[in-house]
């Protein structure tokens, strides 16, 4: 998924409201971190997510492949209150075999 807001309609708080709605569907959701990754020219994009609490995992070199420089930061953030654990993941089930009438 890619979210972006039009450059006339930055710095009017939008991507602070489309990454805080994203933020509490994946709280809702039990999602335990978020990653995103943001292209290491970006620097506006860079500053935006660690303003909101998101740190840089890694670089990854030759990441895109349509775009110049290509590379890019990988970021993360916790979505754990602190002291929380995150919930084990359940095994997704063996689907049951259906008799043929």
């Amino acid at each position: 998924m890619t979210i972006t807001v039009l450059k006339a309609y930055r710095r009017y708080g939008i991507g602070s409201q489309l990454l805080a709605q994203a933020m509490e569907e994946c709280k809702r959701g039990d999602v335990s971190k978020i990653y995103l990754h943001v292209l290491c020219s970006n620097e506006s994009a860079i500053e935006f997510y660690k303003s909101n609490g998101f740190t840089i995992k890694e670089k990854l070199l030759n990441y895109y492949t349509d775009l110049d420089p290509p590379h890019c930061y990988v970021f993360e953030k916790s979505m754990l209150e602190e002291g929380q654990e995150a919930k084990p993941v359940e095994a997704a089930q063996p689907a049951k075999e259906v008799e043929a009438q």
